[in-house]
């Protein structure tokens, strides 16, 4: 986060006009090693979860979306996009710069880049929360999905399944006290 907060400020203190190259190109080009490290965690995440990581994301959560916020609701930042994006019908931009121009302009708009001062910190706080009510969610369908258990008490639905497969299910299912096949 903090090489993309220097990569952002240098692209605000930029003292050349807003153009696509120094502004939406750098823009894009920003943040690289922290996608990669999101991406990678993420991923852990999903694989692999544990109460360490499920603790680490709930401390990053707020982090990123005030980091995000930080991006999206810089003034100066918004202005260089918004002065390319009214340049755009004078530029000559191939049809994915033309994209990636409208996707800045958009994606800062809507993320709040347009609102008064007051409005931006109400938004700051719901984005806060809204973090960390989307990692309790996704705990809570983790939880629910690892206490799933499958049980197939007619051996006719086994059908199909290699023999010591059924045995080892029904091994599974005695040991849990269910008659039957289970795969948990």
């Amino acid at each position: 986060m903090d090489q993309q907060r220097l990569e952002i400020e240098t692209i605000v203190k930029n003292p050349q006009a807003a153009t696509f190259e120094n502004s939406i190109e750098t823009i894009e080009k920003s943040g690289e090693l922290l996608t990669r490290v999101s991406n990678v965690f993420d991923i852990l995440k999903s694989a692999h979860t544990n109460e360490e990581l499920q603790k680490i994301a709930k401390m990053v959560a707020p982090l990123l979306s005030k980091h995000k916020d930080d991006i999206r609701l810089n003034e100066k930042l918004f202005q260089r996009i918004k002065t390319v994006h009214e340049q755009k019908d004078n530029l000559t931009l191939s049809v994915e710069q033309k994209k990636l121009l409208e996707e800045y302009f958009q994606n800062f708009v809507r993320g709040g880049a347009n609102l008064s001062p007051t409005k931006k910190d109400k938004l700051r706080k719901i984005n806060k929360e809204l973090s960390l009510l989307s990692l309790q969610f996704g705990d809570n369908v983790l939880k629910e999905n690892s206490a799933f258990e499958l049980v197939i008490d007619e051996d006719v639905n086994l059908s199909g399944l290699p023999g010591p497969v059924i045995t080892a299910g029904k091994e599974a299912a005695n040991e849990k006290g269910y008659d039957g096949f289970t795969t948990g």
